[in-house]
């Protein structure tokens, strides 16, 4: 008797007060039925939306979608683009528009990267832990990453909207947007390359081998660069002789290798595994 008293005593004591008032309950009570309607999207629209709700609730990573758009009308005022009237890179005011614009791309693109990787390896990122595919995360990123680099690129090109000649200054800014993209997947991936890889092929995108960091981003942002002036050495002999045909091409076929290039690297970083 004395037992049963006491064990009585002591789950009364433990009980929360919730659990108790579910117990004070009427016996006979009719049950509610709730109809759960479950939405099912996409690997990609899912890690996208939950991207964006993320970014929209968490006021640091909104900063982070928010800061290159700004830092870029910064520039672009700092710098004071020179007014162009026609639309070739012989144009001596248009190669060098084209230079100065394509300079900081890799400062944007480093910036986004930096920014929004760190999502996955935030505490608002549920997934981190569970059994999904990278692939899927990455491509939602990769898409989220351009729409936000060609806002930076673009939108400064209003500052001369009341200019006579906005229609050629907008296509200088224009056409930058190719070796931009290039830029961002050129730093993105070296990103999962450096600090992804989880184990022998196999890379995720959180930070999983954070030692030496900044060794690493110094080399991460390097890269571009190499890539940019050496570039830009071809194009000066090309502009110094007048060769705009050849400089055009040129430039093609190094966006399209460098993109094949890129592309290929994605698969062997982030292959497609079968369902």
């Amino acid at each position: 008797w004395i037992f049963t008293r006491s064990y009585n005593a002591i789950g009364r004591a433990t009980l929360s007060e919730i659990t108790l008032t579910k117990g004070r309950k009427r016996r006979g009570t009719p049950k509610k039925f709730i109809k759960v309607k479950i939405k099912s999207r996409k690997p990609f629209y899912a890690f996208l939306h939950r991207d964006l709700a993320i970014i929209i609730r968490n006021p640091k990573f909104l900063i982070t979608i928010i800061l290159p758009v700004m830092i870029s009308f910064i520039y672009v005022i700092t710098v004071n683009i020179e007014i162009v009237t026609v639309i070739s890179f012989l144009n001596r005011e248009f190669f060098l528009n084209w230079i100065v614009l394509s300079i900081f791309s890799p400062f944007l693109s480093g910036l986004l990267v930096l920014g929004l990787m760190h999502l996955e390896s935030s505490g608002e990122a549920i997934t981190a832990g569970l059994p999904i595919v990278p692939r899927d995360q990455a491509k939602s990123k990769l898409f989220l990453m351009f729409i936000v680099l060609t806002s930076a690129i673009i939108l400064p090109s209003l500052i001369y909207f009341n200019n006579q000649y906005f229609g050629a200054i907008l296509a200088n800014f224009i056409y930058t947007l190719p070796l931009a993209w290039l830029t961002l997947i050129v730093i993105f991936l070296l990103k999962i390359k450096f600090f992804g890889k989880k184990r022998k092929n196999k890379y995720v995108l959180e930070d999983y081998n954070p030692k030496y960091r900044i060794y690493k981003w110094v080399i991460i942002i390097s890269v571009p660069y190499i890539i940019f002036f050496l570039l830009l050495s071809f194009f000066s002999f090309f502009f110094i002789f007048q060769e705009i045909n050849t400089m055009i091409g040129f430039f093609w076929i190094v966006i399209i290798v460098g993109f094949t290039y890129f592309y290929i690297l994605f698969n062997r970083l982030l292959p497609n595994y079968k369902r």
